[in-house]
């Protein structure tokens, strides 16, 4: 009989295909160190073949046109997922019927769907930013108790790695620097910074879809201290 190890008592979420690979095959933060994470797991190689993803290359166009800045091309990116492919909570409110966790869709099919869970916007926004020549990887996050959780993404800018909740339309920029998803909440000075912006965009959401919906589904947006969701990370490479 098999010995059983620490990531096998790891949750196991009612998705499949990638969403489920990757929800069950990230590194996490705590077992492997700062440094790691921060300098040995994610290449800064772009691995994409140009022209294998024409409908992503079309889209990454149009919403970036000429803009050549990576933050601004990360800034448009990530307004378009969150305005065009919202999130799954949406879906319901308009519609009342909640959106299934188990679609199995490929970026594509998650962009043409125009709504998504945060597993899969946070998929599409790192192929899109890849495809746009900006190393992104996949992050799962939760309180470190573990009772409420989200999935955003890193991208790794001339200045260092950025947290952006493509859910919530926010790029962790302080004073122009951008901020890692550790140091979001684990610097006091940044959380102290970040906490009121993201409380005030978590609230906004509640505002639209009300506090039973997000309750169920989105717990820590009715959170007191949203950004707590960020006290244990684990990273997953996801390459396009």
């Amino acid at each position: 009989m098999r010995e059983s190890r620490r990531i096998d008592q790891r949750f196991k979420p009612p998705v499949k295909g990638i969403d489920l690979w990757q929800a069950m095959n990230y590194v996490p933060l705590d077992e492997v160190g700062r440094d790691f994470i921060y300098n040995g797991h994610t290449s800064a190689t772009i691995c994409y073949t140009a022209g294998s993803r024409p409908v992503l290359e079309r889209t990454v166009g149009d919403v970036c046109g000429k803009t050549s800045d990576p933050l601004d091309r990360l800034g448009l990116l990530t307004s378009f997922v969150a305005e065009q492919v919202r999130w799954a909570g949406f879906h319901e409110h308009e519609k009342g019927v909640r959106l299934p966790v188990d679609r199995n869709f490929t970026e594509e099919q998650i962009l043409k769907s125009g709504f998504g869970w945060c597993n899969e916007q946070s998929r599409l926004l790192c192929a899109l930013a890849q495809i746009a020549d900006i190393p992104a990887r996949i992050v799962f996050a939760s309180n470190r108790e573990g009772t409420f959780g989200h999935v955003v993404i890193e991208v790794l800018t001339p200045r260092g790695w950025m947290m952006i909740d493509q859910s919530l339309d926010c790029l962790f920029l302080h004073d122009g620097r951008p901020l890692s998803a550790w140091e979001v909440w684990h610097d006091p000075s940044q959380r102290d910074y970040f906490q009121p912006i993201y409380r005030a965009a978590c609230q906004q959401l509640r505002k639209a879809l009300g506090p039973d919906l997000l309750s169920r589904d989105f717990k820590m947006c009715m959170e007191e201290e949203p950004l707590s969701g960020f006290g244990s990370l684990g990273y997953c490479n996801c390459f396009v």
